[in-house]
C-alpha cells in the first residue's frame, strides 16, 4: 500500500460497473438475505436473460458490506433508488455479456487476470490481498466472477462503440492550444524510500512511544548501513514495511503535493544520489535516496496527443452509452417487472448517490 500518500487509497471493488458513481450505502442496516424463494422472483427480463431479486440481493449486499466497511451511508429513504442503479448495472453486464464473442471473452480473461495479478502485487501479500477484497465484501471466487464479468462488458463496448469513434488531429490541436497550463509538467523527483513503520502493520493502529523509540533505532541502523556501502535497493527490499514498493527497490516518482509533507520537504531539497537523514512523519520513519530530479516543462504536443484523444473519445463515449443501453434492451425485449425497484424519474443509472448527513 502506498501508506505515505496525502491522499487516501480508495479500493475500486465497489461497483458492478465502471463509473457507476455509487458511493454511498445504505444506513437502515443490511437488508434480508437472499433466500431460495428469492430466485423465483423476477425483476427484469428478455432474450437470453433473467435477473431475480436474489441475483439483485446479492450485489447489493456486496456493495453495502464493502461500502460500511469504509463508514460510507445512504439515507434510508434513497434505498429504492440506489438499488435502481444496482439493477440497471447488472441489466447491463448481462446483455453485453449475451453479446461477447470469443475473442471478447479471451481478451476479457487476458485483461481481467492482469488486474488481478497487480492488485495481489500492490497488497503486498496473499493475506493483504485477501483483506482488501473481504473489506469490499467479496470472497475470492466471486470477486474474480466479477472482475471478468465487467472486464468482458467494457470488451464488448469497446469493439462495438468505442473504436467507432474518431476524432481528428484538428479537435485535438485546439484542445492543446486552449490549455497550455495543462500540459506544463511540475517539477519531479524519483527516488527510492525505505520506510520504519511506526503503526501496527495489521490494525494500523499507532504503535507505543516506547516502540516508536525502537523503530527509531531501527531505521537509524539502517541509515548507517547504507552509508557503509550497502546496496540501498537491496536494504528496501529486505526491510521496509512499504509493502507496494518493496518489491521493486522502493521506487518512486512524485511532482510537488503527491507526497506528505514531510518527505516531499527532504526530495525537493536533495541532490541527485544523496541520501537523507531519517525523515519522520505520522506513519513512521523513512529514508531517502533521491535518484532523479526534472525541472518543470511544456510537454510538446506529440507527447500529450494520445492522452487527449483518449479523454475526448471518453467524452463521447459517455455521450452515446445511455442510446448503446438503450438498443441492447430494445433488442433483448428487456423488461421490467412490476417488483423491480424503481428511481425518481429525475435520476437515471448514472446519476451519484450522496451521502446521508
Amino acid at each position: 500500500m502506498r501508506i505515505f500518500l496525502r491522499e487516501p487509497l480508495v479500493v475500486g471493488l465497489l461497483a458492478l460497473v465502471l463509473g457507476s458513481g455509487v458511493l454511498a450505502a445504505d444506513a437502515a442496516g443490511a437488508p434480508p438475505a437472499a433466500t431460495v424463494a428469492g430466485a423465483a422472483v423476477v425483476l427484469a427480463k428478455g432474450k437470453g436473460v433473467t435477473i431475480t431479486r436474489r441475483d439483485l440481493d446479492e450485489v447489493y449486499e456486496r456493495i453495502q458490506t464493502g461500502l460500511m466497511n469504509v463508514g460510507q451511508l445512504l439515507a434510508p429513504e434513497r434505498r429504492e433508488q440506489f438499488q435502481a442503479q444496482v439493477l440497471d448495472q447488472i441489466i447491463f453486464v448481462k446483455l453485453c455479456e449475451a453479446r461477447a464473442t470469443d475473442a471478447d471473452k479471451t481478451r476479457a480473461r487476458f485483461e481481467s487476470d492482469a488486474f488481478v495479478r497487480g492488485l495481489r502485487d500492490e497488497a503486498g501479500d496473499e493475506a493483504g490481498f485477501q483483506r482488501r477484497i473481504m473489506r469490499a465484501g467479496y470472497t475470492e471466487p466471486v470477486f474474480l466472477k466479477e472482475k471478468f464479468l465487467e472486464t468482458l462488458a467494457t470488451t464488448v463496448v469497446d469493439r462495438e462503440l468505442k473504436s467507432k469513434i474518431i476524432i481528428t488531429d484538428v479537435p485535438l490541436r485546439k484542445a492543446y492550444a486552449d490549455a497550455p497550463a495543462r500540459w506544463t509538467k511540475p517539477e519531479t523527483v524519483r527516488i527510492t524510500q525505505l520506510l520504519v513503520s511506526t503503526r501496527d502493520l495489521v490494525t494500523g493502529q499507532e504503535l507505543s512511544e516506547e516502540a516508536k523509540k525502537e523503530k527509531l533505532k531501527t531505521a537509524s541502523a539502517l541509515r548507517a548501513r547504507a552509508e557503509k556501502g550497502e546496496d540501498f535497493a537491496g536494504l528496501v527490499r529486505q526491510s521496509s514495511d512499504d509493502t507496494a514498493s518493496r518489491a521493486r527497490g522502493g521506487g518512486y516518482t512524485f511532482t510537488r503535493g503527491q507526497m506528505v509533507i514531510e518527505l516531499e520537504a527532504a526530495a525537493f531539497s536533495m541532490k541527485p544520489g544523496q541520501l537523507s537523514d531519517v525523515v519522520a512523519s505520522h506513519y513512521g520513519y523513512h529514508l531517502i535516496k533521491l535518484l532523479e530530479k526534472a525541472p518543470a516543462s511544456v510537454r510538446p504536443f506529440d507527447e500529450v496527443k494520445a492522452g487527449i484523444r483518449d479523454e475526448m473519445v471518453a467524452m463521447e463515449l459517455k455521450k452515446q452509452l445511455p442510446g448503446y443501453g438503450t438498443r441492447l434492451r430494445d433488442e433483448a425485449g428487456l423488461q421490467l417487472t412490476a417488483l423491480a425497484p424503481k428511481a425518481p424519474s429525475s435520476g437515471g443509472s448514472d446519476a451519484a448517490v450522496p451521502p446521508a448527513k
